[in-house]
């Protein structure tokens, strides 16, 4: 039988691709093969021949659905890909709009649909949060200047300003808010989110839902280490039945099917739901090293296979986070630059430890 390929995205340093094909390859083996679709000639994992068998350029999703349906179309017609797995918020609903289109070409686009996505996006949460009975802290959204100045002489400095797809910044003054909205505006435009600063205990969790208002498996981790927008870099599974019960009911009112990250913070104990992020972490590979290989289940799902709940996760698994460098050629950069795809033929990169 022909091997498994998928297209699979967010192969910067700080993102996603790289852990989910890790997770896949440690069940599939040669059995799956990998078509990296990337923003950036010059990320890493681009380079990465022992993962990927090919890579594309695709364009940012605000150049408009019909320019990335023209170079997944390219790639298609290159390498027939049966699964497209993205790992970026800001293509899922471009990905949404297209699905009908690739599931045509016999595509299966692992994407919710556009309707519950927006459910779960960073300006919902205060009233997904309401609808389902969680809490939060205190979550204002502005959508437009007025609304950033109006909302912040509700909210005691500092606080956190977000993009609504990425980029979170603590600001403590008038002065670092502007330039902190400038600069997520710049990119992805409004609107931006205005959150309470809650110091606490910071938590994790990846979770895989049946689309029924069940969860297939979760594994929560607390987070040990932290890069300069407080995400994890590094992190150790707990034993914490409040994070499982906290999960259940977002995927249960959301009827969540697939993969999604919950950020939680316990506040004077109380546990406040910070963000939900509709697709997989860039710590997925720690839901493996604990038990459950999340991003392959997912897959299966994706695929229509049976997928049977996990039975539980080893606790105080540790998972630290360490940079390599990534060797590549000039010949591949360039064919990347200037064809926009490249095919690797070389052997396996040699990566050495930082």
């Amino acid at each position: 039988m022909a091997a498994l390929r998928v297209a699979v995205s967010g192969l910067g340093a700080l993102q996603p691709g790289r852990a989910v094909m890790r997770a896949l390859k440690d069940e599939l083996g040669t059995g799956v093969r990998f078509v990296g679709f990337s923003f950036d000639p010059l990320e890493p994992t681009n380079f990465e021949t022992d993962l990927l068998e090919r890579v594309y350029l695709i364009p940012y999703p605000y150049q408009g659905s019909s320019h990335i349906l023209d170079r997944i179309e390219h790639a298609h017609s290159e390498a027939p890909i049966d699964v497209i797995m993205p790992t970026l918020d800001s293509e899922l609903g471009v990905l949404a709009k297209l699905k009908p289109r690739l599931e045509e070409l016999g595509i299966t686009t692992m994407v919710p649909a556009k309707s519950v996505l927006k459910q779960c996006s960073k300006a919902e949460l205060p009233q997904l949060a309401q609808s389902i009975g969680m809490s939060i802290p205190a979550t204002l959204v502005a959508r437009n200047w007025d609304g950033v100045w109006a909302a912040a002489a509700q909210l005691p400095f500092p606080f956190w300003v977000k993009g609504h797809y990425y980029e979170a910044k603590l600001v403590a003054g008038a002065a670092q808010l502007e330039s902190a909205v400038l600069s997520m505006t710049r990119g992805w435009g409004f609107p931006v989110i205005l959150q309470a600063n809650t110091p606490g205990v910071e938590y994790d969790v990846i979770a895989l839902g049946d689309g029924e208002g069940g969860i297939l498996g979760a594994v929560p981790m607390k987070k040990l280490q932290l890069d300069k927008d407080g995400k994890a870099w590094g992190g150790i599974t707990v034993e914490d039945p409040v994070l499982i019960e906290l999960t259940k009911l977002v995927v249960k009112g959301l009827r969540w099917k697939g993969l999604l990250e919950l950020e939680i913070v316990r506040h004077k104990g109380m546990y406040l739901l910070i963000e939900i992020n509709p697709r997989a972490p860039a710590w997925a590979y720690l839901s493996v090293l604990a038990g459950q290989n999340l991003p392959a289940a997912a897959l299966r799902q994706a695929l229509g296979e049976e997928v049977r709940p996990f039975a539980g996760y080893s606790v105080g698994t540790m998972q630290l986070r360490q940079c390599v460098d990534v060797a590549c050629s000039l010949e591949t950069y360039e064919s990347l630059v200037i064809n926009g795809g490249a095919e690797h033929k070389s052997p396996p990169s040699r990566r050495s430890k930082k």
